[in-house]
């Protein structure tokens, strides 16, 4: 069971740039502005924990749930890209985010830990690696990435209140080009082996 880090750490790479916990920043902070720091970062435990073990249900169980419905990993590949494309492209053209306020412990499980952390583009990302990485390098990602959104939410919370408006759209956009590279990337890996596949069968 030796760890290969490369491709853990494209898995966590591609894992951490699809949850986005920089850019929900501003929703998080939106919509907690008003709560003390103790109550605020309570809500952050609670919702990492409960969007790491969404993650890790789905990412577990992803390989059966394909193999059920008789789908190949490149099927999903392409469709999951066409899926986080959709995410991105909604991203860059800054939809407007929910600012309702919410109890605290309605908002650590939504819209903070899903869908905002543990949303279809991540849900869909790691399925998709489900059938890419072994099992426990795959829970490795994500409790990882767990961690590291707790601590980009903990001190992103401090450093967002003194950004202007335009360093934080231009943030946003920063990190949903990123997301839509990711996207491309899974389309581009899915068609090639869809069309690998396709040459083998009939080979």
């Amino acid at each position: 069971m030796l760890l290969d880090v490369p491709e853990w750490l494209r898995g966590f790479i591609q894992l951490f740039v699809i949850i986005n916990s920089i850019g929900n920043m501003p929703v998080f902070y939106s919509l907690t502005e008003q709560m003390p720091s103790s109550v605020r970062r309570r809500v952050i435990t609670r919702s990492i924990v409960i969007a790491a073990a969404i993650l890790l249900v789905f990412g577990i169980s992803g390989v059966y749930i394909l193999w059920f419905f008789g789908i190949t990993i490149h099927d999903f590949q392409i469709v999951g890209g066409i899926v986080i494309l959709m995410i991105a492209l909604a991203e860059m053209r800054g939809e407007p985010a929910p600012t309702r306020r919410i109890e605290p412990e309605e908002l650590a499980v939504s819209p903070l830990a899903t869908p905002l952390l543990a949303g279809p583009g991540a849900i869909t990302t790691v399925m998709i690696l489900s059938g890419l990485l072994p099992i426990y390098q795959l829970v490795l990602v994500i409790l990882a990435n767990g961690i590291v959104a707790y601590l980009v939410l903990v001190i992103g919370q401090y450093l967002f209140k003194y950004m202007g408006p335009t360093a934080r759209r231009t943030l946003l956009r920063i990190m949903a080009l990123f997301i839509a590279a990711i996207a491309i990337s899974f389309l581009r890996e899915g068609v090639t082996g869809f069309i690998r596949e396709i040459a083998g069968s009939s080979g």
